[in-house]
């Protein structure tokens, strides 16, 4: 008696750890699944996010000229207006940050951003694109001091086309 008490016991623990399984394999998969419609929300905040800076709405009475605090502040703001604070993660947080900061000109603060965001990420199809997106940002910054001397120019970057590439990446990695 004792033995088929013990047995089925087994075949319950068994039948919960299958459960579990599968229960975890769908959770994971809607996850991943959300990180793509997270991509396409978090660029609708960090365009609100621009406006924001780029009309000059101050909340302080003393006006800060690092962007990075001013940025922040209005991403927090337009994240909680669109209703998902969970874009105020770190991952999003800082991916978002040094998105604004490239369309603001601001390189060495963007590849500041990423960095802190590859230490970060555990996803390997995420951090060969954040290497990619560093190197890039990299040479841009070399030619960008080469050319200050002479014109004072500096290539455009397009957040939107940004976040569509790294969509790409990870679409092609098999995050949904």
């Amino acid at each position: 008696m004792n033995f088929h008490v013990t047995e089925q016991h087994k075949i319950r623990r068994f039948g919960l750890m299958a459960l579990l399984t599968i229960f975890l394999s769908i959770s994971s998969t809607a996850f991943t699944g959300s990180i793509l419609r997270d991509l396409t929300c978090l660029e609708q905040v960090i365009e609100q996010t621009i406006r924001r800076l780029e009309s000059d709405i101050e909340f302080d009475s003393k006006s800060s000229d690092d962007l990075v605090s001013r940025a922040s502040l209005q991403l927090e703001l337009s994240a909680l207006a669109a209703g998902r604070p969970d874009l105020l993660e770190e991952d999003y947080y800082h991916l978002a940050l040094s998105l604004i900061a490239e369309h603001f000109g601001e390189y060495a603060t963007a590849c500041q951003l990423l960095r802190k965001e590859m230490k970060a990420q555990t996803l390997s199809a995420a951090r060969d694109w954040l290497r990619k997106e560093i190197t890039e940002l990299e040479n841009i910054l070399k030619v960008t001091s080469q050319e200050q001397a002479s014109q004072n120019l500096a290539p455009e970057r397009d957040y939107q086309a940004t976040l569509l590439d790294l969509k790409k990446t990870l679409a092609r990695a098999g995050v949904r």
